[in-house]
């Protein structure tokens, strides 16, 4: 049986339910995002406070666990931090040298 709605009519409110059973969590989510700071909030904590989030590093261990506990705080009792493998990677001296036509060093950073 096909779900969708004709084009131009909005179906009601149970059969919208059935086609999304979060429906009454996203539209909270929705009206969060307008309504509440809470995801700047959380951003700005994310960017100022935990300096480089490269995998392996400090900052991303405290992010991970900032974030953890947040999930727990919105009612997402069972998050937890799950280890796994990956490559790393760990930013080393860079230096970038112009030799012609004239020489000169340029400031720069190294990104994986």
């Amino acid at each position: 049986m096909d779900r969708s709605p004709e084009i131009g009519k909005r179906p009601a409110s149970d059969e919208r339910r059935d086609m999304n059973p979060f429906l009454d969590i996203d539209q909270k989510m929705l009206g969060d995002i307008h309504t509440s700071s809470e995801a700047m909030d959380n951003l700005t904590v994310l960017c100022d406070d935990f300096g480089s989030r490269f995998g392996g590093t400090p900052g991303e261990r405290a992010a991970a666990d900032f974030f953890r506990d947040k999930f727990r705080e919105y009612g997402l009792g069972k998050s937890k931090k799950e280890s796994y493998r990956y490559a790393s990677w760990k930013r080393g001296e860079t230096v970038l040298q112009v030799i012609e036509p004239v020489q000169k060093e340029i400031p720069c950073i190294a990104l994986p």
